[in-house]
């Protein structure tokens, strides 16, 4: 098994999630993936940060049952993204 770095993911991108976030009224929390994804790679290019959406089967994940995320949160988690390229767009 490969051992990747822990990649800290920018705090102005994990804000600005945040601030989308609370922009629609939605709960969040901020956590550590311990999961290894394209993001770790990116974060060496540009400042970056990830999405979660709440799955209905306890957190699992590439796992067939994982399929089972209500359409609602994915609107809810492309309503966060679109926010917050938005506000990031407008910074510079």
């Amino acid at each position: 098994m490969a051992k990747t770095a822990y990649v800290p993911f920018d705090e102005g991108v994990r804000k600005a999630i945040a601030q989308a976030a609370e922009d629609h009224g939605l709960e969040h929390v901020s956590l550590l993936s311990g999961a290894g994804h394209d993001a770790q790679e990116i974060a060496a290019l540009c400042p970056t940060a990830m999405i979660f959406v709440r799955g209905e089967c306890d957190g699992i994940s590439h796992n067939r049952r994982e399929y089972s995320t209500p359409p609602q949160a994915c609107a809810h988690g492309v309503d966060v993204l679109a926010t917050t390229l938005l506000r990031l767009a407008n910074q510079h």
